[in-house]
């Protein structure tokens, strides 16, 4: 017994300064942005002066099965104020669902009004949102565009943001600064207040966006464009050789690339564009997967470019290391998780360096997000929030099993899938200092005429143009399009787009109202992983921990050789309970999520069998076709076997001619069916 007493104190002392090592590291890395806070918060990016010739500038919307949201994104883009004739529009739609024909229909009604907007179709769905972001750059975008700003398919920015963000690429004189690649502005959040891992995923994101972001751009260190809601300056991507989709970042990996290259960015705090925060644990699990393994990709890839490049000193090679490498805290959580509960078997001195260092390290944590929540809500309301910081504290420790190994896996995975986060187009109004003016749609904007089954025919044509040429009017009622639009807030927005998309005489609504249903069902993936399992076995771990060490507490220890120190006993309980917490709130949702998947996959396929049954027993159906009965299918846009959704090929002209909302050849929507991925109604949701 004493040997194993020895050997477990040994584990307990080595462990717990290497775990404690990791994380005060990178919480220095930390104070050392809190330190230079107030000296580069006031130190604003300077905007220039726009020519009087407008650049020209390519909107692009990368989408993939976004039917919930899809329409809203369309809609607030085509709605920014530039010159019509130096302005375009491109939704890069790699979906073999519904959502094609939601963007072909809004595509061609910003047409009819003025605005160029297409819908780009890739042959093949080779790299995903890197890949479909070079196709359109080298296949589609107009000669003359210069700049490319980029939305995922759940944000709204409001129609003053180009002209806002436009001018940093410029000084005030007007002349362009070429070594600007990129400038980012800040998301803000619809659903911030939608439910409690809301609130936390707003914490944590302000923390990035309110101080990591400032203080990496502003002393000269390299840092990373977050992938939607900023601008990219078109030479800057083709001098570095345009985007790669070799790992899952490919925003921070364009990003390095761009810094090595002696491309600097500029970063906008007040520029900012309102998103969608992933509303369930499960979407939140599948969404922090994919970003860290893909910074494990982007470390194993450009480590060794970045610690020895001559274009960069000391500072930046360090700053490369703490941008790629905080995901060991996840590492470095997980092994004080399994060690730390053993201090309640053995009687040990309670460490005081060790208590030190920790008390240390949680101190920064919280002046961190302290400072966050100062800058998100105020004094008194940032005060009142001192929760959130607890709930992030516990949210990582539930996440940290899952994230380290999904760095692991980066760091040695050539696997660049591109995995998706559902979008609900859940929206709950914005707190105060978070909210900001993005384009809500009037009613009149969709209710006009489009009563007829064809829809889109009977929409009035554009307003004719004497001179021939587009209109380019630099007023806020630049056409007759965004003249019907209104500046609204956060909920008010989606409830205006949502009421005026659904509307009861608008055929294009109904089939919004009915794809945007069936888009904000739970997507399952009956995909069966071991690591929710661990997660719970961890948890049933530190549950144990935490009752052994209360039962110590109360002096009833349940076993004699028990540790009896309070100060230990105290730490045990306190971190095993926050752990099991976590740990149980993660596990059981991804374990709840294979156990629905298998349930909705075996219902869809015992209805499926069922429907074939009495197909094949019914004599009056008649399963041959003759040659003039099959639809002319256009090749299928997707490396996926599943679509069931064919083509829609972009317009060869702008003439307004009779379509469907369907393409003949789609599969409604209530009939589609997969093995992999599904949400409720038997709708088809592919997410890689």
């Amino acid at each position: 017994m004493t040997v194993a007493e020895d050997v477990i104190r040994l584990t307990i002392i080595i462990a717990q300064y290497l775990t404690c090592s990791v994380f005060l590291l990178f919480l220095i890395h930390k104070l050392l942005m809190l330190t230079y806070y107030p000296f580069i918060t006031r130190r604003d990016p300077v905007a220039g002066k726009l020519p009087d010739e407008r650049p020209f500038v390519t909107v692009q919307l990368p989408c993939f099965n976004e039917a919930a949201v899809i329409r809203r994104v369309i809609d607030a883009s085509c709605s920014m104020k530039w010159p019509r004739d130096r302005f375009e529009v491109h939704v890069l739609d790699d979906s073999n669902d519904v959502t094609t024909a939601i963007s072909e229909e809004a595509a061609l009604y910003w047409r009819n009004r003025g605005t160029e907007c297409r819908v780009i179709r890739r042959p093949v769905r080779t790299g995903y949102k890197a890949g479909a972001l070079q196709y359109d750059i080298d296949n589609e975008v107009h000669p003359d565009s210069q700049f490319f700003p980029v939305f995922d398919a759940d944000f709204c920015p409001a129609p003053e943001w180009l002209e806002t963000i436009m001018p940093y690429f410029f000084d005030e004189a007007g002349n362009d600064l070429e070594n600007l690649s990129m400038v980012q502005g800040r998301w803000a959040y619809l659903n911030a207040d939608l439910n409690i891992i809301t609130r936390i995923q707003e914490l944590i994101l302000s923390g990035h966006f309110f101080i990591e972001q400032i203080f990496r751009s502003r002393t000269g260190r390299p840092w990373n464009f977050n992938g939607t809601a900023g601008v990219w300056r078109r030479a800057a991507i083709a001098a570095v050789g345009g985007w790669e989709h070799d790992t899952i970042v490919e925003d921070s990996d364009l990003s390095i690339k761009c810094f090595d290259a002696g491309f600097r960015g500029v970063y906008v705090r007040d520029i900012t564009a309102p998103s969608e925060l992933p509303t369930a644990i499960s979407d939140y699990r599948s969404q922090q997967t994919r970003w860290i393994k893909g910074f494990g990709q982007l470390f194993a890839k450009r480590a060794g470019m970045a610690l020895t490049s001559r274009n960069t000193n000391l500072v930046h090679k360090a700053e490369f290391l703490f941008h790629t490498l905080p995901s060991l805290c996840y590492a470095a959580t997980v092994l004080f998780q399994l060690y730390f509960p053993l201090a309640i078997f053995v009687n040990t001195n309670f460490s005081w360096p060790w208590l030190g260092v920790n008390l240390g390290a949680l101190a920064i944590f919280w002046a961190f997000y302290t400072l966050t929540l100062y800058r998100m809500l105020g004094f008194w309301k940032g005060l009142a929030n001192q929760w959130r910081i607890a709930g992030i504290m516990v949210l990582c420790w539930g996440l940290s099993p899952l994230l380290a190994y999904a760095f692991v896996e980066g760091m040695f995975s050539h696997d660049a899938t591109f995995t998706r986060t559902p979008k609900r187009a859940a929206t709950v109004s914005a707190t105060d200092s978070m909210s900001t003016n993005v384009t809500g749609t009037s009613q009149s904007a969709y209710n006009e005429s489009d009563t007829s089954e064809v829809g889109v025919a009977a929409r009035p044509a554009p307003t004719p143009r004497t001179d021939g040429s587009q209109p380019s009017p630099q007023t806020s009622e630049h056409s007759s399009a965004v003249g019907e639009m209104a500046s609204v807030s956060g909920a008010t927005t989606l409830t205006a787009m949502t009421s005026s998309l659904t509307s009861e005489g608008d055929s294009s609504g109904s089939l919004t109202k009915k794809v945007q249903s069936s888009a904000k069902s739970s997507y399952f993936t009956t995909k069966i992983t071991f690591l929710p399992f661990f997660e719970f076995a961890v948890a049933m771990w530190s549950l144990f921990a935490a009752v052994a060490a209360v039962f110590g507490l109360a002096g009833a220890p349940i076993h004699e050789n028990f540790n009896r120190g309070v100060l230990w006993l105290t730490a045990v309980a306190i971190f095993s309970t926050g752990c099991a917490v976590g740990l149980l709130w993660s596990s059981l949702g991804a374990i709840g999520g294979m156990i629905q998947g298998l349930y909705m996959d075996f219902t869809a396929n015992r209805e499926t069998s069922a429907t074939a049954s009495a197909e094949a027993s019914d004599p009056s159906t008649d399963m041959d076709m003759s040659p003039t009965d099959v639809p002319n299918v256009a090749p299928d846009q997707s490396t996926s076997s599943l679509s069931l959704f064919t083509a829609i090929p972009a317009p060869v002209d702008e003439e307004v001619a009779p379509v469907s909302r369907l393409p003949a050849s789609a599969a409604p929507p209530d009939v589609a069916m997969a093995t992999s991925l599904r949400g409720r109604g038997g709708m088809t949701v592919v997410e890689v």
